[in-house]
């Protein structure tokens, strides 16, 4: 979701062409996709294209177009450190090996960081405003007239406005 997120913003819908994956690539994730919808039969198939993708793609797309990606991750080396080792321990079952103990705990440490690291920069990005709408630089609320007092004083603050009930005059 990151990608495609991150994607459209930065590009538009032609973002998968502008992140730099290839008419082959994007003709093999439509293929697995059908694919998918045929197994899927009644149930609902994934129509976000982006999921049929490969790890190597995932990790070329945010390597090689690091300037959208950085804001996330931050460090473009520990990044690509990180994304590589998932990428060599990924999915022992295809390669006829089991992992080892430590190898868990590296993927399990290595993945809960670049969650975190998603998650901080995504909720950066949420404001008040998404949750409740603002019409004539007061909070519309259609709810109990009182707030829980930290979203109160923000909403206050961010209006202006002196009134210590959630809907104001203004």
């Amino acid at each position: 979701m990151l990608i495609e997120t991150l994607g459209i913003e930065a590009y538009g819908e032609d973002w998968p062409r502008k992140f730099g994956v290839t008419v082959k690539d994007l003709a093999w994730w439509r293929k697995k996709q059908a694919r998918e919808a045929v197994r899927r039969g009644a149930g609902v198939a994934e129509p976000r294209l982006i999921y049929f993708s490969t790890f190597f793609d995932l990790e070329r797309i945010v390597l090689d177009n690091w300037t959208v990606f950085e804001p996330v991750f931050g460090d473009s080396t520990r990044t690509g450190v990180y994304l590589e080792k998932l990428r060599e321990l990924r999915n022992p079952d295809a390669h006829h090996r089991a992992l080892t103990t430590s190898e868990k705990a590296l993927i399990e440490g290595i993945a809960g960081e670049l969650r975190t690291q998603i998650t901080r920069h995504m909720s950066r990005r949420d404001t008040p405003d998404e949750y409740f709408p603002v019409r004539g630089g007061c909070l519309s609320w259609h709810g109990p007239e009182v707030l829980h007092s930290s979203l109160r004083d923000a909403v206050i603050e961010r209006c202006g406005c002196s009134t210590k009930a959630v809907r104001c005059t203004r």
